[in-house]
């Protein structure tokens, strides 16, 4: 089988640009090699010099990357809500009179990693890329958390079984992200939000924090490109540190979307429950702080404050201090069971890494003339 043909343009592109992506990539299917293996693994580590089990790792490697190839990589997932969500944008940059140039948003696969990135091809080609597992865990978190926000909105109060419930998948979508494992974070399909405005809160930010560099990476001294200022207590922020321009620039943009349609009523709430959610795993030690970005409790508060500037009168602080609730009452539970996975899936780490080293051979040998 010739991978190289199944690699779509898309995903050629953007390996190629952004190198790092290959990493995702790569972690991706040692991921997904692992949760299918595992009996193997465990089977290779008490009988390392068993030729059979060997031979049966390098046969089952052969078939998961075929299987990643065919069934992962080449498929566009959640490429047409990213176009979609692009396309309003532009709508809302046109009626702002700002403009940001690139040239693609690409979804470039990577089920169990979260990450995004902006890339300029020597200040020509410039493209978002975001794995699909960004889009899948803020689909499934909203699932699982949405309900309890609704709970308040509507003075209501959910069953005990599907409150048990939405605890129960919130703890597994938790644990799946933190141990790079999306299959343990499926939820009811049957219980989507009829407002999915939380959701499209977080996809619109994602894009838009990314299009603020891009507007930045296209302007030769960076002007405050919006009529209305942001908060007095940003401003100097702003000046120092692109990554916080790159959110204000975000937040103010998704406020012009959330005028456009005012019944969406989580929009603005939608970055913060993103960075809720990693500030919790942040202080509880489970990821590591960010090298190149804010603290995310500090992206939190920030972004917070200013959606509090544009958007007065919300309920936002209620919402936080319910999901607040939620984590406490799973923490503990939760980081058990990460330590355990972790300390288990350790074990096999050189295993891993000579399974992986066959994606990123076949990853490195893509270049200008793939293309």
């Amino acid at each position: 089988m010739n991978r190289l043909n199944i690699i779509t343009n898309r995903i050629s592109v953007a390996i190629t640009q952004q190198p790092s992506l290959k990493k995702n990539i790569v972690i991706d299917f040692q991921s997904l090699f692992y949760h299918h293996n595992r009996l193997l693994l465990s089977l290779t580590k008490h009988f390392p010099n068993n030729s059979f089990i060997r031979r049966m790792i390098q046969i089952n490697s052969e078939i998961y990357l075929r299987y990643y190839f065919e069934k992962i990589l080449s498929l566009p997932h959640y490429q047409e809500i990213l176009d979609e969500k692009y396309n309003i944008i532009n709508d809302a940059l046109k009626r702002l009179q700002i403009s940001v140039s690139i040239d693609g948003i690409n979804d470039i696969s990577g089920w169990s990693i979260v990450n995004a990135d902006y890339a300029s091809w020597f200040g020509m080609d410039k493209r978002i890329s975001i794995t699909s597992g960004t889009c899948y865990f803020a689909h499934v978190l909203c699932r699982c958390l949405q309900p309890f926000i609704i709970e308040q909105q509507t003075n209501s109060k959910l069953w005990n079984i599907i409150r048990w419930r939405m605890h129960r998948q919130f703890r597994r979508t938790i644990i799946g992200l933190l141990t790079s494992n999306h299959t343990s974070a499926f939820s009811f399909l049957n219980l989507i939000p009829e407002d999915d405005s939380l959701l499209s809160g977080i996809e619109f930010f994602i894009i838009l924090h990314e299009m603020g560099h891009a507007y930045i990476d296209s302007v030769e001294e960076f002007v405050w490109p919006f009529s209305s200022k942001p908060s007095p207590n940003i401003i100097n922020e702003i000046r120092n540190d692109e990554e916080i321009m790159a959110d204000i620039f975000a937040v103010h943009v998704l406020y012009h979307i959330c005028l456009m349609d005012k019944k969406q009523l989580l929009l603005l709430f939608g970055p913060i429950f993103f960075f809720l959610i990693y500030s919790w795993l942040e202080d509880a030690k489970l990821i590591p702080a960010p090298k190149k970005h804010p603290l995310n409790s500090y992206r939190c508060c920030y972004i917070m404050k200013e959606v509090q500037y544009l958007h007065q009168g919300n309920e936002y602080q209620i919402y936080i201090d319910l999901l607040n609730k939620v984590w406490k009452e799973n923490k503990e539970k939760i980081c058990q069971q990460v330590n355990n996975i972790h300390k288990n899936l350790n074990k096999y780490t050189d295993i891993l890494e000579n399974v992986g080293k066959s994606m990123r051979n076949i990853l490195d040998s893509i270049n200008d003339k793939d293309l």
